[in-house]
Parts: C-alpha cells; structure tokens; sequence
C-alpha cells in the first residue's frame, strides 16, 4: 500500500469493514463550522463549550502522541496510563493504553477473520432461527463500524423483536511512533500459525522524525484476500533505531490494548526466534535495559519522559490522561501534544488548551487527571 512512510503520514482513522473489503480513509472531516479551542468546532457544527461535539462525526478527528517529561523529581514513580473511547451507536467504548516502550525488534500476536467462522457472526440469524423458530430475519449486510464513531450494519426484524449479530471481524491496528533525530528503517515480517512467512507479509519502511503511522496490518502488508480473511499469526519487526509500536485488537466495534513483546529485551542465546526478531536465551529471561526517549525539544523529552501513544480527539473519538504518583514526593510535569506528522497539536483537556501544558502537579501518593470537560465541569468518561 506504500513504501515511504516518510512521505506519507495518516490523518484519519482508517475505516473498518469486514476484511475482504477494507479500505483506507485519507484526509480530515468536513465541517461548517470554525475551529474552537483545541479544535473543537463551534458554529454549525457544534459548541466549544460543549465536549458532547468531540464525539459526532462532524467534529475533526485530532491524532497524534503526548510527551510527558518531568520538571522535578526523576519521573521514574510515575505511571501514565491513557484511556481512548470511541461512540459507538449506543455506547461509549474504551480501551486503556499504557506508556510506550522504545524498542528496536518487538513481536505480537495477528488475529484477521471476516467473522465466517463465528456463531456471534453470520452464522447468528441462523442460530437466532433454529432457537426461535417463529423468527423472520431480514439483513442488510454485514456490519461496519469506523474509527470515527459512525456504524452502519445487519437490521434484524422478526415476530420477537430479537436481533441477530452482524460479523464479528477481527484486525489488528498498530500505531509506530519514530522519536529519534534520524530516520527509522523498519521491517515487518508476518508469519501464519504453522510458522511459515505469509504470502506478501514481509515489507521494510522509513518512517522520520516525529512521524507517526496508524495502520491495520493488513494495510501495511499486502495480504492475499485468501489469507487475511481468516489468520492467525506473529508478526514481527526490526529497526535500526528505537521506535515505539503500540497494537490494537479490534473485534467488532470494540477494541483493546494487544502486548506488544520488546525482542531486543531478550538474552541473546542458540534459541532462535525469527531472522527479523532476534534471539532469545532458553529461559526467556528479561534482563535488557530500556531505550530512554531522546530529547525531542528543549524541555521535552530526555530522561525520566514517557511517551503516550495514541492521543485521538474528536470525529466521535476522545482520550483521557491519568498520571499516577507512586513517590512520597509530590512531582511537577508537563505536557506536551504532536500531531502525526510531528508539529504542535493544540487540544483542550480540563481548564487548559493548547500544545503545552506545563507546571501540573502531581501529589504524593496521587493522581493528576487530565480529561474532555466543559465549562460546567462534566466530562466524556
């Protein structure tokens, strides 16, 4: 789908359909309205005043990472952990992510199904009809959901009133991060469940400074439909220099936080794991030391800074930061918000607005919660 990464940045949530027909969403959406603090539109589309706006579709879709560094104190008692919802048609789903680990060879677990094989997928009219044998079924296709909030699918109507599952497709989002002053050369290797290299999982990309790339992973390897409508595997990866990679699972129109195993934090030893993953000793033992996040601005970044992952705002997407204090020392930080392509990315969160937020305390023993609130105090989670 693209060799340069560096030349191509992501501005929008891709969307997500049933596997055989996914595609790519570019560009940001459209609104009438002006752009308020943080982005948020007011006029036609909205009010500032009101964080219900983030989560229509109308509003733009804000995507980029955030940057902890501590001011006072070390930063090593510190725990950030960031909570990402999206608005479904009748809930609001959320999945926590933790701070990102800088790694050069890291490894996780692919799971892509268009929802063929599960009860809870096409097969569930059928299910829902052999248990109800007075039920009519009427569909309209299968279910879609996009990162944006919007969702379309299977209408059920019968003499009950019951409503059958649409697919419960599977795909994996990952979201890499390159924070270093040099261009990253990163390669990706896919392996099915018996161990051998999938047809077309295998691709290198550069990825430069501050850039950041939010994918599915049959977007970023070209998968035969044959395979990526029904795999299971591992995929890998390498690069010259340390980069965060953070994955998502999705499976309808929910999603969580996947592990993503940092390889390059193995012992090395004669138990070979993959020619682009390394090596690890026979115990697995963990024992290698992280890769600190550089400077990346004066005051930003260095020793002690924490990276998040995947901050996302608006278009029906919102995100919530909560920095823990594990110390018997109160602690001061800031911080600060890029966009995916590396500039300021100007957001709102509680009283303060803007790309920086500096001089926020965080108690001893406390937590310091930065979250969508408007002016009367009520907020998204």
């Amino acid at each position: 789908m693209f060799k340069k990464l560096s030349i191509l940045v992501l501005t929008s949530f891709v969307t997500i359909l049933p596997l055989s027909a996914q595609q790519s969403t570019f560009g940001t959406p459209t609104n009438t309205g002006a752009p308020g603090p943080g982005g948020i539109t007011t006029g036609a589309t909205g009010n500032a005043n009101s964080v219900a706006n983030l989560l229509t579709s109308a509003t733009p879709l804000q995507l980029g990472f955030a940057v902890i560094t501590p001011a006072s104190g070390n930063g090593a008692a510190l725990v950030p952990l960031e909570t990402v919802g999206n608005q479904g048609n009748s809930s609001f789903l959320t999945s926590v992510l933790p701070a990102a680990t800088l790694m050069t060879q890291g490894a996780l677990v692919v799971d892509l199904s268009d929802g063929s094989r599960s009860l809870t997928g096409p097969s569930a009219s059928s299910l829902l009809n052999s248990n109800n044998p007075g039920v009519t079924t009427t569909g309209t296709g299968a279910t879609t959901s996009t990162f944006n909030g919007a969702n379309s699918g299977a209408v059920t109507t019968g003499t009950t009133g019951n409503t059958a599952a649409g697919p419960l497709f599977a795909n994996t989002a990952l979201s890499i991060i390159n924070p270093n002053s040099g261009t990253a050369t990163i390669t990706f290797t896919l392996n099915n469940g018996d161990g051998g290299q999938v047809p077309g999982g295998s691709l290198t990309i550069t990825l430069d400074h501050l850039q950041q790339v939010s994918r599915f992973v049959n977007e970023i390897l070209t998968i035969p439909t044959s395979s990526s409508t029904q795999l299971e595997g591992v995929l890998t990866f390498r690069s010259d220099i340390p980069v965060a990679v953070t994955a998502l699972e999705f499976r309808g129109s929910s999603f969580s936080t996947l592990p993503v195993i940092d390889l390059s934090a193995l012992n090395t030893s004669s138990v070979s794991v993959s020619s682009t993953a390394g090596s690890i000793n026979t115990n697995g033992a963990l024992n290698a030391t992280a890769h600190p996040l550089p400077l990346l601005a004066p005051g930003v970044g260095g020793a002690g800074s924490l990276l998040l992952p995947q901050f996302v705002m608006g278009g029906g997407w919102a995100t919530r930061i909560a920095i823990a204090n594990l110390s018997n020392a109160q602690q001061t930080v800031r911080v600060d918000f890029f966009s995916s392509n590396g500039t300021a990315l100007s957001t709102a969160l509680d009283t303060h607005s803007g790309s920086t937020f500096t001089n926020l305390v965080v108690p001893a023993n406390g937590v310091l919660v930065l979250t969508p609130e408007d002016s009367n105090g009520l907020g998204i989670f």
